[in-house]
């Protein structure tokens, strides 16, 4: 019984062993190419203004899950990857201001609002631990941002409608990954998506079909904050 015992354990250890003995593992960090399920959410998002010329920050957040994909080269402490990210969120239909520096401003209607992000994310990181079990990186996001909505109650007739607008976007964030196994990672993020100058609005209240918001202030630099938390696949 003993020999079949020992046996059973030598089994064990064989084919767990490769998987499990991460810290330790002389050859480092897996490197290779990599796919990620994820869930996001997307906090404080810009929309521009009927205008063109402005944009307004609206509080409240979206979430949504989704994948990516990259390819990472590790050493024992340091490692550097790259990856294509994409996030889609809509938001809850609102009333805002047509032009958000007019002192009486007429308000309009914005219907389907969405967003979205794909980004060439460039990410730089360090383990702390031997094995690199535990993973601190920071990384760089450059890409497209786009935006739609329904624009309707304009004191401007070409202003309302199907809205639509992409352009340039970057972001920057940090990140923690924790790898149990080798080939398996858990990881949480945030990165933050500069825009332009725009008005802060302030919630006011809700009804069955629109949230209204009112201007704050003056206008001031704001960001959209991705939180992102999700699952990695090494080969």
């Amino acid at each position: 019984m003993k020999k079949i015992g020992v046996a059973a354990l030598a089994v064990c250890f064989e084919l767990v062993a490769p998987f499990a003995l991460r810290a330790g593992d002389a050859a480092g960090p897996h490197s290779g190419f990599f796919l990620s399920g994820y869930y996001s959410s997307l906090g404080g998002p810009i929309f521009r203004a009927p205008s063109g010329s402005e944009e307004v920050a609206i509080s409240g957040s979206s979430g949504k899950p989704g994948f990516m994909g990259g390819y990472e080269l590790n050493w024992e402490k340091f490692g550097c990857a790259a990856r294509v990210s994409y996030f889609q969120a809509g938001f809850a239909n609102f009333v805002a201001p047509q032009m958000p520096g007019s002192p009486y401003p007429t308000y309009v209607k914005y219907d389907m609002p969405k967003l979205s992000f794909i980004f060439l994310d460039l990410i730089a990181q360090w383990f702390p631990m031997d094995g690199g079990f535990l993973g601190i990186y920071g990384l760089l996001g450059m890409g497209m941002g786009s935006e739609s909505y329904t624009l309707s109650g304009s004191d401007f007739a070409e202003w309302n409608g199907a809205k639509s607008r992409t352009e340039f976007d970057y972001s920057y964030g940090i990140g923690l990954r924790i790898a149990p196994v080798r080939f398996l990672s858990i990881y949480g993020e945030v990165r933050f998506v500069p825009g332009d100058t725009s008005f802060d609005l302030d919630y006011l209240y809700s009804d069955a079909t629109y949230d209204y918001f009112r201007v704050a202030g003056s206008s001031t630099p704001h960001t959209t904050t991705i939180f992102m938390a999700g699952l990695a696949v090494n080969f």
